[in-house]
């Protein structure tokens, strides 16, 4: 999780040297939604899907929660696919990492 590697970051790293600090919360929440559907893509096990079906039953309020691919192909109300949200989130993320360093 993203608060992993924030306290990674806080515990080994200088702060001038640190860019996990610069991430920030809408970020974070977007990288660790994408964290859970690598997790049920990657091992497909019980352990993987139970924190995605609870993701998408707090978050998204489905009754019958979609396999991640088909969760991420979906379009939205504004006509994006929906995986472009997470590319945003991790790039924002990045940027912002970047600034926190220089």
């Amino acid at each position: 999780s993203v608060q992993e590697l924030i306290g990674f970051g806080k515990k080994y790293l200088a702060p001038a040297f640190n860019p996990f600090a610069g991430i920030k919360r809408p970020q974070a929440t977007k990288i660790n939604e994408f964290l859970i559907m690598r997790n049920v893509l990657a091992h497909y096990s019980d352990y993987a899907w139970r924190p995605y079906y609870k993701f998408m039953k707090n978050r998204y309020r489905y009754d019958r929660v979609p396999e991640p691919g088909a969760f991420l192909i979906a379009v939205t109300y504004e006509g994006e696919y929906r995986w472009s949200e997470y590319i945003r989130g991790f790039l924002r993320a990045s940027q912002e990492m970047i600034k926190e360093v220089t």
